[in-house]
């Protein structure tokens, strides 16, 4: 990943081909949603070459493979992968992000919030239900938006990164991100509806997140599709930074697990007399450190560390990644009441 790709993907981002193409499309999927299915073919008919110009723009999105670990996080991530998504291209230092005249906007925002008195930090995982109650309470969500954030988004209290920015004590606006070594998914972002401050918080709290993922040495910040979001979410995305990339997925292999001859048993040389015993094997003793008689206990090393009677368990093969059209997207995505993970900032 260079900082030519970055530019080039913002730029893509930016095009008048792209947003044409990406306001016909939503046209078309408002007309499917309302079973509107002459009025949507009707639109793309006419929006032809606004979309065979969008696609010849999409097609020259840089590509990115992200390398990821077999786990919650890191699944989370690959089921994002695919073409046209939204990637933030984390530098090595807040300072360096916020710095030039592309991020304006983002400093002017940021500044008036922290005047304002909004405050942005990292939630505890033992305080993330709470603060997340809170949340949809103030902004008048019921249970079902809460079973929503659950089954839909995947956004789970105690597992993952949770950010709040909050007036007072009381959160404004919220967000919950999966981190995966370099790389990490921005799951959730939403703020109070028709909160005065909602749009500086938004932007304080995307910082906030930035900054914290600068730290943890994460490169790449993940938000999801771009086709469909709304238009002003793109231009929000667009001022923080985010471009357009082709995005696939690769795990790392497992660790090797090589076996070790096993121990012997019965009488040997620190058994007989005179000869001073060692420190005990936790193989083969207990953990008293007495020796354990009877059956020789079979010995593995599993990364480093020496275990008994260690089994391997062996992963699937993942599928290949497929290609995907554009259009593909209109039948794969969800239509939540709430943002996707596609709305990524969006408050």
């Amino acid at each position: 990943m260079t900082a030519s790709g970055a530019s080039d993907a913002q730029a893509i981002y930016a095009d008048p081909a792209f947003i044409a193409f990406s306001e016909a499309v939503r046209e078309i999927v408002a007309r499917r949603r309302v079973g509107n299915w002459v009025g949507a073919a009707t639109t793309l008919a006419k929006s032809a070459p606004v979309v065979a110009r969008g696609m010849r723009v999409i097609l020259r999105a840089p590509q990115l493979t992200l390398t990821l670990n077999e786990g919650p996080a890191g699944r989370a991530i690959a089921a994002e992968r695919g073409i046209a998504r939204a990637i933030l291209v984390l530098p090595s230092s807040i300072e360096e992000y916020l710095k030039g005249r592309s991020r304006q906007a983002v400093r002017t925002n940021t500044r008036r919030a922290r005047e304002s008195g909004v405050t942005c930090r990292e939630v505890p995982l033992a305080d993330q239900a709470e603060v997340i109650a809170t949340f949809l309470h103030i902004g008048g969500w019921d249970h079902d938006d809460a079973t929503r954030l659950d089954e839909v988004l995947g956004v789970r209290p105690g597992e993952q990164r949770f950010f709040v920015a909050e007036l007072d004590g009381s959160p404004l606006a919220i967000g919950a991100i999966e981190v995966d070594d370099r790389s990490a998914l921005l799951k959730f972002q939403h703020s109070v509806p028709h909160a005065e401050l909602a749009s500086p918080a938004r932007y304080a709290l995307t910082v906030c997140i930035i900054e914290a993922l600068i730290a943890s040495r994460v490169t790449t910040l993940l938000v999801g599709t771009t086709v469909r979001l709304d238009a002003g979410l793109q231009y929000f995305q667009r001022r923080l930074g985010f471009g357009i990339w082709h995005v696939r997925t690769r795990f790392r292999p497992a660790p090797a697990v090589s076996a070790l001859p096993a121990p012997r048993t019965g009488t040997n040389r620190v058994d007989r007399p005179g000869v001073e015993r060692p420190p005990a094997n936790p193989a083969t003793s207990d953990l008293a450190g007495t020796p354990v008689t009877g059956t020789p206990v079979t010995e593995t090393r599993v990364t480093g560390l020496r275990c008994a009677d260690t089994r391997t368990e062996v992963l699937p093969a993942l599928p290949a990644v497929p290609v995907i059209s554009p259009l593909a997207e209109l039948d794969e995505l969800p239509d939540p009441d709430l943002p996707t993970a596609g709305a990524g900032c969006a408050r």
